[in-house]
């Protein structure tokens, strides 16, 4: 997945109601990885998500999902 689009999603609950909205578009690097600074909320919790469009005969995709927050 050399050259391609990845979105970062992020979204402020970890509820179903929450939708996920693109935070960033970042493109991979030769060797299909990529890589974006995220932030942490001053109170509560973000989370976040990487998106992959359909392409070259594979479904849309996302990563597992992580969180940050602050301590």
């Amino acid at each position: 997945y050399a050259n391609k689009l990845v979105y970062i999603q992020k979204k402020t609950c970890k509820a179903a109601r929450c939708p996920w909205k693109n935070f960033a578009k970042v493109r991979t690097n030769a060797n299909s990885k990529y890589k974006h600074g995220i932030t942490a909320p001053r109170r509560g919790s973000w989370y976040w998500r990487a998106k992959v469009k359909a392409s070259g005969g594979f479904a849309e995709s996302y990563s597992s999902v992580w969180r940050t927050f602050r301590a």
